[in-house]
């Protein structure tokens, strides 16, 4: 089993996205899923996203920078 990443334990609402998906992705065996795991990202998920500023910029940089590439 890897490491997580040191900057998953400052942004939990990348962490919560993550556990998310792996929750979804463990629901069912891959052969027995028909559809894409997919979520829509809006402001009762994930609040932090939807707000002006440097956080929001930052959340956004990760989930394109490092959750994206992950996948």
């Amino acid at each position: 089993m890897r490491t997580p990443p040191v900057w998953l334990n400052d942004t939990p609402e990348i962490l919560w996205l993550c556990n998310w998906f792996i929750n979804r992705l463990n629901e069912r065996p891959a052969s027995a899923r028909t559809k894409l795991v997919v979520i829509t990202l809006n402001e009762k998920n994930i609040p932090g996203l939807f707000v002006q500023g440097e956080a929001a910029d930052h959340l956004w940089d990760l989930i394109y920078g490092k959750i994206l590439s992950l996948l």
